[in-house]
């Protein structure tokens, strides 16, 4: 079974300079999906090498293809590099092909919605300003000429030039990776800095046990939530099942497994709860003012070692 794994190199010589090569890199990606987008019908059963090469013929001006379709390509990205072009057309192609799935889904729950007479949400909306990073191909983008230095190629006062920079280095003995294979880097910004993302990617040998003696976990990923499943392989019935939801943790309740009697989210809670209660029994002629100390009147969940707060009215009202 295959194994891959990313680490993750901070760029510690440059940031600033970066950011043109990203700025053009997402320009022309958002032209191809433009180009794909007007042309999926007829490259909607292509595989992704074939078209790589049909978009090229349609963008590319070359000795055998001296009139391109859409010869503003070129134009308006001069010098290009190649591996940056073939790498945007298949990231473009796979967007496009991904909203053209989600809206044949969309159409379908639509129908099945009419049919109950029932409102339904709007279609999903190609995104055409991506953030997206490119892929720096090894040889051709991206030469390491040292454990944490290397040369990239980058967009710098108009032209495409070799820029040396130097990263942060990785323990690789350390990430368990020392005997996986390194693969191209990819550009990634976050916030003002930039990184280099290393995949790794090796041959992990599974263990030949029978069928009737595995155990397996099954995780299943949802929008807000994801649960987990064991299964026992011998006997065919369930282990265990476990639900994750991230909005159960944000709720100071005492059902929540993390929270006991005792903890002070679950006594604020409490305590909150019986005095809106004994609010709601009073009339707004005989409602007083109240006032917490070192609260207000509806508090955040108080702080560890914050005292909790004891409410009381005030006698001046």
């Amino acid at each position: 079974m295959k194994v891959i794994k990313t680490l993750k190199h901070p760029i510690t010589s440059h940031h600033r300079m970066l950011d043109a090569t990203l700025h053009v890199y997402q320009e022309a990606l958002s032209f191809l999906i433009t180009v794909i987008h007007e042309q999926f019908m007829d490259l909607e059963s292509f595989s992704t090498q074939a078209v790589v090469t049909a978009v090229e013929r349609l963008i590319h001006r070359t000795k055998h293809n001296p009139n391109p379709f859409y010869a503003e390509f070129d134009q308006r990205f001069y010098k290009f590099p190649s591996y940056f072009r073939r790498s945007a057309i298949a990231e473009a192609f796979g967007m496009v092909k991904s909203h053209h799935s989600r809206f044949e889904f969309w159409q379908a729950k639509r129908q099945h919605a009419q049919q109950e007479g029932k409102r339904f949400t709007k279609p999903p909306t190609l995104q055409a300003q991506p953030q997206a990073f490119p892929c720096l191909y090894k040889g051709n983008m991206f030469i390491r000429t040292s454990e944490r230095a290397a040369n990239i190629k980058v967009f710098h006062q108009g032209d495409w030039v070799w820029l040396p920079i130097t990263f942060k280095g990785q323990d690789l003995f350390k990430r368990n990776v020392w005997s996986m294979k390194e693969c191209s880097p990819t550009l990634v910004r976050k916030g003002k800095r930039y990184a280099l993302h290393i995949a790794y990617e090796g041959d992990v040998k599974l263990t030949q046990t029978e069928f009737s003696k595995q155990r397996v976990c099954a995780v299943e990923f949802r929008a807000n939530e994801f649960r987990s499943l064991f299964r026992d392989g011998r006997r065919r019935h369930c282990l265990g099942e476990d639900l994750y939801q991230p909005s159960q943790r944000k709720r100071p309740d005492a059902s929540n497994h993390r929270q006991t009697e005792t903890s002070p989210a679950t006594i604020w809670y409490r305590r909150k709860t019986e005095f809106l209660a004994a609010d709601e029994r009073l009339t707004d002629a005989h409602r007083p003012r109240y006032r917490a100390s070192n609260h207000r009147l509806c508090p955040k969940a108080p702080r560890r070692g914050h005292c909790h707060g004891v409410f009381r009215q005030d006698a001046s009202a």
